[in-house]
């Protein structure tokens, strides 16, 4: 999947200057993550996700982001939330970090 996500931003760096990133919390497995609003298998797991927006932000290209489909009613258990903070979390230190 890395090299994927690394290949697509090659390929956005040749023809854009800035992006803004969008984490659909959507995209993870409901095993890993049972309370996302769209319940799914054969998803991503967390640290899928964590990885591919690791890559993705070590390009200079990520001036901001935004996560969608944290529903935090649905979580009783706060696994989503949690990821998502986690995300928010790793994404503002490499922000920090590149200044």
């Amino acid at each position: 999947m890395s090299a994927t996500v690394e290949r697509a931003l090659d390929d956005l760096a040749k023809k854009i200057d800035v992006t803004y990133l969008t984490v659909d919390m959507d995209v993870l497995d409901s095993a890993y993550v049972p309370k996302v609003p769209a319940k799914n298998t054969g998803l991503i797991r967390t640290d899928e996700l964590f990885e591919c927006v690791y890559i993705t932000d070590s390009y200079s290209l990520v001036q901001a982001i935004d996560i969608v489909c944290l529903d935090s009613l649905r979580n009783r258990s706060s696994i989503t939330v949690k990821s998502g903070v986690h995300v928010i979390w790793k994404l503002s230190v490499r922000l920090v970090e590149r200044k």
